[in-house]
């Protein structure tokens, strides 16, 4: 799979915020369906998170399913080397000319309140593309929800994002954001953590 970044936009809302996403239309599925995982059928019910996050978005744990068909590449998660799941990375927006990484090693953490600053939001000519990270089977789901809630409870009660350097040599950085506010901002409004990949310049 390869990746072909969009130009973040920036837009005032209804909400009189300021909030940033990735330009190109946001793909992910928030609705009701059925999912065929690993021959087990399951029935997912997906309710969309609101607008404008909540105080508690960071703190409460949202609920996990595991919900994307087998047709994304699959990724080894891990955490200083260690393993921790596999995951589909479906796109969010458009794929190609960059290759993915087989494994996504969490080597660093950033505090995510300033994701405004890793992500270089006040540089124009950065490119950054989003990743909708899900269990890829029902296996992973169990160590996927603790990943997630490591990022969600983070260091001294604030919550962080882990930071993968698999793609530095093709001038990027990933980083993985749980659900909440940060994500809303760069229009994902699901309850799956996401993978920005952001290019150096």
């Amino acid at each position: 799979m390869s990746v072909h970044f969009d130009r973040r936009a920036r837009c005032g809302t209804q909400c009189g915020a300021t909030h940033f996403w990735v330009s190109g239309q946001v793909t992910s599925t928030l609705d009701q369906r059925c999912r065929q995982i690993d021959g087990t059928r399951l029935a997912v019910d997906f309710q969309e998170a609101r607008h404008q996050a909540t105080p508690e978005a960071q703190a409460t744990p949202m609920p996990l399913v595991a919900r994307l068909p087998r047709k994304h590449q699959v990724i080894q998660l891990r955490r200083s080397g260690v393993h921790k799941c596999y995951c589909q990375a479906a796109p969010l927006t458009k794929l190609h000319n960059a290759l993915l990484p087989s494994t996504m090693n969490v080597v660093q953490l950033a505090r995510l309140h300033k994701v405004r600053e890793f992500l270089k939001f006040d540089h124009p000519s950065i490119k950054r593309v989003m990743l909708e990270l899900v269990p890829h089977t029902l296996g992973d789901a169990v160590e996927y929800e603790r990943f997630r809630e490591y990022l969600i409870k983070g260091r001294e009660n604030q919550p962080r994002a882990g930071v993968a350097l698999e793609m530095e040599s093709q001038g990027y950085k990933v980083f993985i954001l749980p659900p909440g506010q940060e994500a809303q901002w760069l229009g994902y409004r699901g309850d799956m953590m996401v993978a920005v990949i952001r290019s150096s310049w």
